[in-house]
């Protein structure tokens, strides 16, 4: 092991530890950004809504990115930020598109029953499982799957 010289010693004395952690603030943080992912889930559904309005096969492997990418991000955000119903209709969509694997084979009905299902979550503030209310979400997402399944 090589020794410092002068320089790499007072380089090294030079070094500072970071500051402690103020976990009150970060909590505070936290809680801030839990208290505005349903606004800013609201923009982004929006958006995404928007955008599916506007697929028409034209480019078929960059919409199917878009509403994959869109799906995971969902999917991970929801459990995040208290809202576990969010994950698992993005988790639901994410596994259709997949299914699906070509935009040809997708059914616009199933991406839009989603997009609803999680707008109606937002909108009601259904944070948690959702109650009686959010079963009744995962059964119309589930039925609209199951319809062109089978």
């Amino acid at each position: 092991m090589a020794f410092l010289d002068e320089t790499e010693q007072a380089d090294a004395a030079a070094v500072t530890l970071p500051p402690t952690v103020d976990f009150e603030a970060a909590q505070s943080a936290v809680e801030k950004l839990i208290g505005e992912y349903p606004s800013l889930a609201k923009c982004n559904l929006r958006e995404m809504k928007s955008r599916f309005s506007e697929f028409c096969g034209d480019n078929p492997e960059e919409e199917m990115m878009e509403l994959r990418r869109f799906a995971h991000n969902f999917t991970g955000q929801g459990a995040s930020f208290n809202y576990p119903l969010i994950s698992e209709i993005a988790d639901s969509l994410r596994l259709y598109l997949r299914a699906c694997g070509a935009y040809s084979s997708l059914k616009r009905g199933v991406v839009e029953t989603h997009l609803d299902a999680m707008q109606e979550v937002l909108d009601r503030g259904l944070s948690g499982e959702g109650g009686d209310a959010g079963l009744t979400i995962r059964a119309r997402v589930d039925g609209s799957i199951a319809q062109v399944q089978g």
